[in-house]
């Protein structure tokens, strides 16, 4: 199993660094020193979380002239903020890519660990269904999501796709994943409402203005989000080398 190429896709527009400083009344320095990130892409008109998948997925076409259409037998979509709680995305986007009708495609809803899950998954799947070649995505704008005075969101996410082209091929290999989860800090990265905790048909029946109360924007610890990651991530990178008879001294 090979991967053999990524494309990518950006939103036109770009948000600088003192726009977020104004949306959030912060400090410019301290948006681009601390938190390093000088300019963001959010969707804008009619962009969508489709279309820019479907952008990265064009421009993987473009980029690599020996991948077919109908050389493509599996779609996976990773993303949290599809265009439609249902259908499902990746039904819209083989459509819109004009693959075939007998194309595996499904999402998976996951945010920072999806890039992972999906080679896994897609990995695996392609081995057990003898499929040669597949096109996995990552497209989650979280711009849709986000209150623009929320610093503690808006300043660090922005929008993009990817579209990754893996194939069968001998002497390629994609190694093995270390995988975790503790869920017991799901609060501290959550959209409260639009579940079946907080249904939207509850919320819609008491007041049609609670849609726009602060539980179906994106909310974020960033604190606690920042100390976990220093906790839990150096532990899997080395496990990862590990199980993959690797050390630190072999990644180039």
């Amino acid at each position: 199993m090979k991967l053999r190429s990524i494309a990518i896709a950006l939103p036109h527009k770009q948000v600088d660094a003192q726009t977020i400083a104004d949306w959030t009344s912060s400090d410019v320095a301290f948006i681009k020193d601390k938190i390093g990130i000088e300019s963001r892409a959010f969707l804008s008109g009619e962009e969508t979380q489709v279309s820019l998948a479907v952008a990265a997925c064009e421009n993987l076409f473009k980029e690599n002239t020996e991948l077919k259409r109908d050389a493509v037998q599996m779609l996976v979509v990773i993303t949290q903020n599809p265009d439609f709680k249902l259908p499902h995305s990746s039904a819209i986007i083989q459509e819109k890519l004009g693959l075939l009708k007998n194309v595996a495609a499904f999402d998976v809803n996951l945010g920072c660990s999806g890039y992972v899950y999906g080679l896994s998954i897609t990995k695996a799947m392609m081995a057990l269904q003898g499929f040669s070649n597949a096109i996995l995505i990552t497209s989650d704008p979280y711009s849709t999501i986000m209150a623009q005075e929320d610093r503690d969101t808006v300043s660090i996410f922005g929008d993009a796709a990817t579209a990754t082209w893996l194939s069968v091929e001998k002497g390629a290999e994609i190694g093995i994943a270390d995988m975790g989860t503790d869920g017991a800090g799901a609060e501290n990265l959550m959209i409260k409402a639009g579940g079946s905790a907080h249904r939207v048909y509850d919320l819609w029946n008491n007041s049609p203005a609670d849609f726009k109360n602060a539980e179906y924007r994106l909310t974020m610890n960033g604190r606690a989000i920042f100390n976990f990651m220093m906790e839990r991530v150096p532990q899997t990178v080395d496990d990862c080398l590990q199980k993959n008879s690797l050390s630190k001294s072999d990644i180039d």
